[in-house]
Formats: C-alpha cells, structure tokens, sequence
C-alpha cells in the first residue's frame, strides 16, 4: 500500500514538472490558439497589470475550486501568478478536478514582463 503512495506521488510529480512551461513554450501555446488563459494572483495584481486576455480567478480566493468549474476541462488552459508558486498550486488542483490540458508559465508574469521588454 505504502508502495503505491510512493509511485502514486512520483507519477503526479512528474505531471506537474512537465506541465510547467518555460516563457518560449508559454507564449506559442497562447499566441492566437483557442486556449483559457488564467491568472491565479489576487484582484489587485491582476489590475496593476497581466498577459493580454486572461481571465482572473485568484486561487488564494475560497471560490477558485467553484470558479475553475466554469471552465472547460478539455481546453488547453494556461496558468500564471507572480512568480510560479500560486500556479503550481493552481496546477495541482485543476489537474486534480480533472483538466487534461493544463499548463503553468515558470516565472510567472515576472518572467513575462521581463522577456517583453
């Protein structure tokens, strides 16, 4: 039993490393695709500036799980927050719920607005 936890665990860690994307990847995946792309900060980080036409839906909130619900879980969805911690945390639950196709920029938007300038 101890045994599948362990494989168990490995296997979703591996998902969630190879579904983090670095900044090249990111940006062709949302670049004029039919694609959710979301952004897991807060209200007021997303208002100080985000990646054109991202939708937010701060997973800190207690309505992220209820949000995310809205969304298609067979779209290719595209994560962000400042960093890379909250969208790892996104990731981890939206793959939990069942997305198929679901990525998260490393770097979060620091990287993005690094590399657009």
């Amino acid at each position: 039993m101890v045994i599948g936890w362990i494989v168990f665990g490995y296997v979703e860690s591996q998902k969630l490393k190879e579904n983090r994307l670095d900044y090249v990847a990111f940006k062709k995946g949302i670049e004029g695709k039919n694609i959710q792309l979301i952004d897991v900060r807060t209200i007021a980080e997303y208002q100080g500036g985000c990646i054109k036409n991202a939708k937010n839906m701060d997973v800190l909130s207690n309505q992220f799980k209820q949000q995310i619900k809205t969304l298609d879980k067979t779209k290719a969805t595209y994560l962000y927050c400042r960093s890379g911690k909250r969208s790892q945390k996104a990731l981890k639950i939206m793959i939990d719920q069942g997305f198929e196709n679901v990525f998260d920029l490393k770097g979060g938007y620091l990287i993005w607005k690094l590399k657009q300038h």
